[in-house]
């Protein structure tokens, strides 16, 4: 495996050991071979960032599926939260009410008990202003998500797990 394709490899993977490891387990044997750094994965993960948001901006509509990527790996990319908080304001208010509780979920931390959620990594890295934009942001997506019948139980649970 040669540099470019253990980027290759981690970034299709959405940035995290946990995906190459389950996904392709042979794969993810090559990749630690190569000894790479945290930081050149903090670079990677970057890119990552400004090609999700770029990629954001040219699709009509946004797609929650992007957002959502971009909201993951920014919850370990402390330097890109505040443009990823920029992003999610301006693309998350035209998604369906689906796309929105999906966001909500993901911003508030409900989807995936290994992650905290974008706005509680905000918090935690002494990013408070970029946290309570985040956490609005996420409610109002559930607010506006609401007036969809089929959604209210799960709003009804993102609501109270952001709570606790």
């Amino acid at each position: 495996m040669t540099l470019a394709e253990a980027e290759y490899f981690y970034r299709q993977m959405g940035c995290t050991h946990f995906h190459m490891s389950r996904e392709e387990p042979s794969k993810y044997d090559q990749y630690k071979s190569l000894n790479i750094t945290e930081e050149q994965e903090r670079r990677w993960r970057c890119a990552e960032v400004a090609e999700l948001i770029e990629l954001l901006s040219r699709q009509k509509p946004p797609q929650w599926n992007t957002l959502d990527s971009l909201l993951s790996v920014a919850e370990r990319t402390e330097e890109t939260l505040a443009d990823v908080a920029f992003a999610a304001e301006k693309y998350a208010a035209v998604l369906n009410p689906l796309g929105k509780v999906i966001i909500a979920e993901t911003i508030l931390g409900c989807r995936n008990p290994l992650n905290s959620g974008t706005a509680k990594t905000a918090r935690l890295k002494c990013d408070s202003d970029t946290a309570n934009r985040l956490k609005k942001l996420g409610f109002t997506l559930l607010k506006q998500a609401g007036t969809d019948a089929s959604l209210r139980k799960r709003i009804f649970e993102a609501f109270m797990h952001a709570r606790c």
